[in-house]
């Protein structure tokens, strides 16, 4: 009976420090999957779900108000399709917030071949999603200030 629980006692020691080491490549692998997820996706309601919901409320708000039309909201967006291809330089989660740091190695718009871009990254519904909310808050300001399509030209060019 000691045997059995000195193995019991020993098996659990190695899970616990096994366990921690799983949950983050678990966590890890959802910033993969996000874009993995853009790269698929065909429709702003598919590409939406990528992002946090402040930034699409700050979209649906720059449309609400005149500084982004409906057809180009998803164009404001950072998207990947089948031909972009990419790699993780930095990644880094801390609680519901994170950021990783992608390098384009191919891309449809040849100038950004090897442009190095961060994406801060914030766990909503279980998920991690895209979180430019505070982009495109600034981007409905510059409408206030007289300038939104110079500044959303900005915003779009960044991405």
């Amino acid at each position: 009976m000691a045997g059995i629980t000195k193995f019991i006692t020993i098996m659990l020691a190695c899970l616990m420090a096994v366990l921690p080491s799983c949950s983050n490549k678990q966590e890890s692998a959802g910033f993969d999957r996000i874009f993995e997820r853009l790269s698929r996706a065909k429709s702003y309601n598919e590409i939406r779900q990528c992002y946090t919901s402040g930034t699409i409320a700050a979209i649906e708000d720059a449309v609400s108000q005149g500084a982004l039309s409906e057809k180009d909201k998803l164009s404001i967006l950072p998207r990947f399709n089948n031909t972009t291809k990419w790699e993780e330089i930095q990644k880094k989660a801390d609680g519901s917030r994170g950021m990783v740091r992608i390098r384009y190695s191919d891309h449809p718009s040849q100038n950004m071949i090897g442009f190095t871009m961060d994406f801060r990254m914030k766990r909503e519904d279980g998920s991690w999603r895209i979180d430019l909310e505070d982009e495109m808050r600034a981007a409905v300001q510059g409408r206030r200030s007289g300038n939104p399509a110079d500044y959303i030209r900005h915003v779009k060019n960044k991405y």
